[in-house]
């Protein structure tokens, strides 16, 4: 179709579309507390929801008291003493009550998201038992520590931790 403006003709491209609502189907279905009497209508998970195995790494998470806040790791991080092994590096700042404990692996050593995750829960396996150790702790990794055990990353551990407790840097 053509139409003139300021006396040249142009192509005009046109469509109808209707401006009413389109009806809506008579037997859609939205599932909903009201039509099944056995669904509460809340957001939880079933419990059985998720496979064996990842249901048993809920063991492997510290608990929420032994885990430190993002300002708690921040300030560790700052202000906490430093002590450097050859796997990681480890930094403590006193704290009354049960130790609380975060980690860093950086894009350096495990460029990968999963392969830091990973790394992280083997330091976090690391210190899961130790509970008298009274501090808020920054385990940092190394490059060397990306090729050690958990048992190595644990004798380390135990290692710069004593050397907190001897006094020696």
């Amino acid at each position: 179709m053509f139409c003139s403006v300021e006396g040249k003709e142009v192509r005009v491209y046109e469509a109808y579309l209707s401006a009413a609502p389109t009806p809506s189907k008579a037997a859609s279905w939205i599932p909903s507390a009201h039509v099944q009497p056995w669904r509460t209508g809340g957001h939880s998970s079933a419990p059985g929801e998720g496979s064996p195995k990842a249901r048993a790494l809920g063991c492997l998470v510290l608990p929420k008291g032994r885990r430190l806040t993002a300002r708690q790791f921040e300030e560790v991080y700052q202000r906490g003493a430093v002590y450097s092994g050859r796997l990681l590096v480890l930094r403590l700042l006193p704290h009354e009550g049960a130790s609380r404990w975060g980690f860093a692996v950086g894009k350096k050593l495990a460029r990968r998201s999963p392969d830091r995750a990973k790394w992280r829960r083997r330091l976090r396996a690391v210190v899961r038992n130790m509970t008298d150790t009274r501090v808020d702790g920054v385990i940092t990794m190394r490059k060397a520590g990306l090729r050690a055990t958990v048992p190595q990353l644990r004798v380390e551990v135990e290692l710069l931790l004593s050397r907190r407790a001897s006094g020696s840097d």
